[in-house]
């Protein structure tokens, strides 16, 4: 079953990308929160960073290898837009392809609300391709998935799949007017990044 493969040795699109986020965290970081957390996979990597992490998701399909690395870590089954944190902020905000299942500017601009001073928004987002830059990475993306694969046991998330509704550029342009020196950058395997510290 795939949902037995060991933390450290799952992999997928997404998973790839963890370590990107995880350089982003600021250290110390007293807080951390993961919205849209799925099986837990990400939760589990941020508890031995943080003092205190909490993974968010509509449903909570928690598997047992996330709930035994991070054991002190609370799970939230809610909405994130409708969840109430009342006066919780955190130094680390991430989101992992969750980001497209919800309204862009709202979802962005609760996250942003959620950190401290100093605290940073990490996310890795799925948008659709639009012009012939991202049709190249698009190209360099199927390479890339097919050469990881030859060496990896892919692990399917057991979470919904849902269309994106912006291209590539919208979600560049909308970022930098709702968070001003977020960076973006496109990335290979069919996802793009932003970082942002709050000032």
């Amino acid at each position: 079953m795939a949902r037995l493969i060991p933390i450290a040795r799952r992999w997928n699109h997404n998973f790839h990308y963890h370590d990107l986020l995880l350089e982003a965290m600021p250290t110390p970081c007293r807080a951390a929160l993961d919205v849209g957390c799925g099986d837990g996979t990400f939760v589990a990597k941020l508890a031995p960073r943080a003092g205190r992490v909490t993974g968010i998701d509509r449903v909570l399909p928690i598997d047992d290898g996330a709930r035994a690395a991070a054991p002190a870590a609370e799970w939230i089954a809610a909405e994130f837009l409708a969840h109430d944190f009342g006066d919780r902020r955190f130094d680390f905000v991430a989101c992992v392809a969750t980001l497209h299942h919800m309204a862009f500017a709202p979802a962005v601009g609760r996250m942003a609300a959620l950190l401290d001073p100093g605290g940073v928004l990490a996310i890795v987002g799925l948008a659709n391709s639009a012009t012939a830059r991202d049709v190249a990475f698009d190209a360099m993306g199927l390479a890339n998935s097919r050469l990881e694969r030859t060496h990896r046991r892919f692990y399917r998330a057991d979470v919904a799949q849902t269309d994106c509704r912006m291209t590539y550029g919208e979600v560049e342009r909308e970022a930098a007017a709702l968070l001003p020196g977020a960076v973006y950058r496109r990335l290979v395997l069919f996802r793009y990044s932003l970082t942002w510290t709050k000032p």
